[in-house]
């Protein structure tokens, strides 16, 4: 039920312009008003990916009026300090295809927003629990791992850099 007036666009954001050194971002490219049939993401060979591509869609009606998007994202972290171009990405809608425009981080250095940046007396106040779902499971039953993190120090930012394996 899509509407057939709606432009269609494909477009990249970020969550930061600038980061520092270590500190991780979120690079999402959208497709707005189509369905992908492919999509081809840019190199990130100046970054390391933490996480990704992670894939959300959303569909919305409003008084007849019907959008929708796809988005596909990234968790990134610079490897080292410099002015990096994340590159265009390209998507395939409806026999159609779509780049998006590259995004310029920089990447500095500076004091990092994550847990590792408490003072080393306050690291004794923070706790960090994973809690699964189900103790056990069978081959391909979902299970959800929920991390839960206490803390006696006020926490402005969490991400986790690098999953565990799962084993």
């Amino acid at each position: 039920p899509f509407c057939l007036n709606a432009q269609v666009s494909f477009i990249a954001t970020s969550d930061a312009k600038q980061v520092a050194l270590g500190d991780v971002f979120q690079v999402k490219f959208t497709l707005n008003n189509a369905q992908s049939d492919k999509f081809t993401p840019p190199s990130f060979a100046d970054f390391m990916v933490a996480g990704g591509p992670n894939r959300s869609n959303m569909t919305q009606g409003v008084n007849g009026v019907w959008q929708s998007s796809e988005t596909i994202s990234y968790v990134l972290q610079g490897k080292k300090e410099g002015q990096f171009t994340v590159g265009a990405a390209t998507i395939v809608a409806g026999g159609k295809t779509y780049n998006s425009a590259p995004l310029t981080i920089d990447v500095t250095k500076g004091n990092r927003q994550t847990f590792g940046n408490l003072p080393d007396n306050s690291k004794e106040g923070v706790m960090i629990r994973a809690e699964i779902s189900q103790p056990e499971a069978y081959v391909g039953q979902q299970v959800i791992l929920d991390y839960k993190i206490y803390s006696r120090v006020d926490v402005n930012n969490m991400d986790i850099v690098k999953e565990p394996t799962f084993d």
